[in-house]
């Protein structure tokens, strides 16, 4: 009665640098999955690895072409590719648990801009 799927069925999001104790800080999970990959919210694993996700939507999207602001979005390793912000890894809980937040296109809903990144050629 108190085991579930999710206690063996698991996912990783693992970092490229994230070697030894790095793997602490850079990787996002692990996150207890449902299903498999013949589910709904298609997770296929490999039951060597044992039973580790190999699989997953990159992003999911629910677009509302009547009206763009009613448009729902999430990514599982959020919307930063630098460990260490804020935004790394920040939408994993919403994808794990099949919710959504909300896109922003009209200029008035967007609301303040945190931080700026600039790349400029030398």
């Amino acid at each position: 009665a108190k085991w579930r799927w999710g206690d063996l069925h698991k996912i990783t999001f693992a970092h490229p640098l994230a070697i030894g104790p790095l793997a602490l800080l850079l990787n996002i999970g692990p996150l207890p999955r449902s299903g498999d990959g013949f589910s709904v919210n298609n997770g296929a694993y490999d039951p060597a690895k044992p039973y580790a996700q190999t699989t997953n939507a990159s992003e999911r999207m629910i677009a509302d072409l009547s009206d763009l602001d009613s448009s729902l979005s999430v990514t599982p390793e959020g919307q930063s590719g630098q460990p260490g912000s804020k935004f790394w890894g920040d939408q994993a809980p919403l994808w794990n648990a099949g919710d959504y937040k909300p896109m922003r296109f009209s200029r008035d809903r967007l609301g303040r801009i945190e931080g700026l990144l600039v790349f400029r050629p030398r």
